[in-house]
């Protein structure tokens, strides 16, 4: 049981497949989570800057964010979100196939809280998907960025 009754997903992906498979397992996983979609990185970015002003309850839980996308690069939507204090606090994790070093490199400078590389298996993909929702919706998150550089 997730301890939040209904978690806020947000998934940013250029990719329909991508974008539907990511949401079919995440509700799975959590099945009362509300997900919201975009389709590029600029509208994640639109998305996530209007929670700037609310509480921290009503943000995003998680934000799975691809890193090659029209616009705005996963990395880029992270880096801008730094300048956001209360946004900063979203967990940001790039969900990507790049397994580049660069890749990596570029968004852990940018302040992802992870780097996770899409799985090409289709049953590796859900594993995948069901951990991230297991440890970033199922954790005391206040705990968790206490204890986040």
């Amino acid at each position: 049981m997730l301890s939040n009754d209904s978690p806020t997903v947000l998934v940013a992906d250029d990719n329909e497949d991508d974008r539907a498979i990511t949401i079919r397992f995440i509700r799975k996983a959590a099945p009362n989570a509300h997900i919201i979609t975009c389709k590029d990185g600029e509208e994640a970015l639109r998305c996530l800057l209007e929670y700037v002003d609310r509480d921290r309850d009503e943000m995003p839980h998680l934000a799975l964010v691809d890193m090659k996308m029209p616009k705005l690069n996963g990395d880029e939507v992270a880096a801008q979100l730094q300048n956001e204090p209360n946004l900063s606090r979203i967990p940001l994790v790039l969900f990507s196939s790049s397994a580049l070093a660069d890749d990596v490199d570029r968004c852990i400078r940018a302040g992802v809280r992870s780097y996770v590389r899409k799985p090409t298996d289709f049953y590796e993909y859900e594993t995948v998907v069901r951990r991230l929702c297991e440890y970033w919706l199922e954790v005391n998150l206040d705990l968790r960025v206490a204890l986040t550089p």
